[in-house]
């Protein structure tokens, strides 16, 4: 769930998931909110086992002018990237905290370079909630086996008290 952007002056950021190859290179980045979105927007996605996948945050700047400025900073900062030729310091651009079993939040960081010390590092340019729990959904043959259990225990119940009468 998006939660908050702080700062939308400074440009739009997205927040998506990307999968790893087996390299260990981003591939399929996949946006899921945008910082123009209003809060509690809710997405969803899902990965397979034993998939490599990360989150990132995409920063640009300048809209549509002829200096737009795209940055992607991966939650491996050995992997961020820009559309210019910049060279970008790595340094962490998402934090994740922990509440409760199954409630996380990443707050993301969309400064370009902490080189010059020019970086709050407040990780709160944009916060996104993220839950593990999901609903669990039967399989149809286990949902079988219930109906067939509970249809048993009603014929002997049902049994039971013909026989006591």
């Amino acid at each position: 769930m998006f939660t908050t952007q702080t700062t939308p002056a400074l440009g739009i950021d997205y927040f998506g998931y990307y999968l790893l190859d087996s390299s260990g290179k981003v591939t399929s980045p996949t946006r899921l909110f945008s910082s123009s979105d209003a809060s509690g927007t809710a997405a969803s996605f899902s990965v397979g086992p034993n998939t490599d996948y990360g989150f990132y945050l995409e920063n640009i700047q300048g809209q549509g002018t002829s200096l737009e400025t795209d940055y992607w900073f991966y939650m491996d900062s050995t992997q961020d990237t820009t559309n210019r030729d910049i060279t970008l310091t790595p340094f962490q651009h998402v934090a994740v905290f922990q509440n409760g079993a199954t409630d996380y939040y990443l707050g993301l960081e969309d400064c370009i370079s902490s080189a010059n010390n020019s970086c709050d590092h407040d990780y709160n340019d944009m916060i996104v909630k993220m839950s593990t729990s999901a609903a669990a959904v039967p399989e149809p043959a286990s949902a079988i086996f219930v109906c067939a259990g509970l249809l048993s225990m009603g014929l002997l119940l049902g049994r039971k008290k013909f026989d006591h009468k």
